[in-house]
């Protein structure tokens, strides 16, 4: 069963004098859900890459150094403690999903969203600093 957690998110309505502050909650994923959607999206290859400065470092996956089955395996052996969320850095309405997965003496992080047309958008895959 699936724990639902929530977010709270503050919205400021002005009606004349009045100033009123609603609590609305933002749904957040589950770790298993975020999880099993970027191994779903990996296994039928719908996810893209964001661009950036640092792609050939990292993202691994991008540049076909690491391949989606590598990726997969590395989120299979994630655990819920190995999983964070945050606000994505340019649009704080996107939720972006953080693995730390261990691979031998590796560890490696992951790190990506997903959007409406793309099943999954890849920020960073590479062995961890």
């Amino acid at each position: 069963m699936n724990r639902v957690r929530f977010r709270p998110r503050s919205l400021i309505l002005f009606f004349g004098c009045m100033c009123v502050t609603l609590l609305l909650y933002e749904l957040l994923m589950s770790f298993k859900e975020a999880r099993s959607r970027l191994i779903a999206a990996l296994a039928v290859g719908d996810y893209e890459h964001e661009a950036r400065q640092a792609l050939a470092e990292k993202n691994l996956l991008a540049i076909g150094t690491v391949t989606a089955g590598f990726v997969i395996r590395l989120l299979r052996k994630a655990r819920g403690h190995d999983h964070r969320e945050s606000a994505h850095h340019w649009d704080d309405s996107v939720t972006v999903h953080s693995f730390r997965c261990r691979d031998g003496n590796d560890l490696w992080y992951i790190k990506a969203y997903f959007i409406e047309s793309t099943g999954a958008v890849f920020i960073s895959v590479h062995r961890s600093e």
